[in-house]
């Protein structure tokens, strides 16, 4: 289980910029739970993403993982625990690097890192078989720089990376805002097929109403730095997106 208790996050405080961006967070988050975020510009939704990642520190307030408290862990001591697929498909990967070297990579996420990204038979297999399933071609281009992709093949090979080690929480940070249609909707059920067959624990912001509504089994709704909205179970169900809209005003 991880607990967010009483988060609070003030930037620039003291001064005349000041900004109190998250305003007492509790939250409680199960394992194996799917949590959609929605919410208008300023609401607090990538802050709250950045003190679970490790990006931003709380003002106040404290983080637990499993009972152990991480809320001074350094993003990159939380790498172990934690994976964040961005927005921009270019975030996520390494353009002058090939496919299988950027798999190499994240095969390694949380440990210590090496110079040498060597690359065996039996490892470059085992990135065949993880590409196979996305029906992209990409096991057949494993020695392909990563620039050469599309924005929707990135973004599909960033999920694979991101979600290669086990981890403990994976953040999904309008992860399809930047494509097409189609190729959003594609990265989102393989998404949520990866999710619901590895029992991962996740969060994803959306502005989508009918993706928060639709995807994961519960859904959060961020208003000024608040959590106004908890809907999972039956009322999630029901709830029509257009009813949402007043948060967005």
């Amino acid at each position: 289980m991880i607990i967010l208790n009483n988060i609070h996050v003030h930037f620039h405080h003291g001064t005349p910029l000041a900004k109190h961006v998250l305003r007492g967070i509790h939250l409680k988050i199960n394992q194996g739970e799917f949590i959609t975020i929605i919410g208008g510009n300023g609401a607090g939704k990538s802050t709250l993403m950045n003190v679970l990642a490790g990006e931003a520190f709380p003002s106040q307030g404290d983080i637990y993982f499993n009972q152990q408290n991480i809320t001074r862990w350094s993003a990159c001591k939380r790498s172990c625990k934690i994976a964040r697929l961005f927005q921009d498909p270019m975030q996520g990967t390494f353009a002058h690097l090939t496919i299988e070297e950027n798999l190499s990579l994240a095969v390694k996420r949380g440990k210590q890192r090496g110079l040498q990204r060597h690359i065996n038979p039996q490892l470059r297999q085992n990135f065949k078989s993880l590409l196979a399933p996305l029906k992209l071609q990409l096991e057949k281009r494993l020695h392909h720089k990563v620039g050469t992709l599309s924005g929707g093949q990135r973004q599909a090979l960033s999920l694979i990376m991101a979600t290669l080690q086990q981890t403990e929480l994976l953040l999904l940070d309008e992860h399809t805002a930047a494509l097409d249609p189609k190729t959003a909707q594609n990265i989102m059920l393989l998404s949520q097929q990866i999710i619901q067959e590895r029992q991962m624990t996740a969060l994803m912001i959306t502005h989508s109403l009918s993706q928060a509504l639709h995807f994961g089994d519960r859904t959060l709704v961020l208003s000024e730095g608040n959590i106004v909205e908890d809907l999972y179970g039956s009322r999630r169900a029901q709830m029509q997106p257009e009813v949402l809209m007043k948060y967005f005003v």
